[in-house]
């Protein structure tokens, strides 16, 4: 089963079961539980989840312009692109609407799950 597949499962689920502030113990990336305990949380009903690691899980290359707000992750012949504080997302030149903006939590760059798993 394809890595984006079983994430998305993966996501949902945590979805069903997510409520107001709560942690969740992690996401299962073909088999293997990745982010166990670090930051995934519930707020206000959606879950949250710091995209650096699960990215870097998935073979990219991660870099963070502070002054543009851009996060880019490069992987073969594969480029996403995440916007701060704007509800974009830009996947191999092709602009992705998002339900939330990404946005920092602490250190972290935090993306809604159901963006993810678009």
């Amino acid at each position: 089963m394809g890595k984006r597949l079983v994430v998305s499962l993966m996501l949902v689920l945590l979805l069903i079961f997510a409520s107001s502030p709560v942690y969740a113990s992690g996401i299962d990336l073909d088999g293997q539980i990745v982010m166990e305990g670090e930051g995934i949380v519930s707020i206000e009903g959606k879950l949250i989840v710091p995209i650096r690691p699960l990215l870097r899980e998935m073979g990219y290359q991660v870099t963070f312009n502070e002054d543009q707000g851009l996060i880019s992750a490069t992987r073969e012949k594969s480029k996403i692109e995440i916007y701060l504080w704007q509800p974009k997302l830009v996947h191999n030149g092709i602009e992705i609407k998002q339900d939330a903006a990404p946005q920092l939590i602490g250190a972290n760059t935090m993306l809604a799950a159901t963006d993810l798993a678009s």
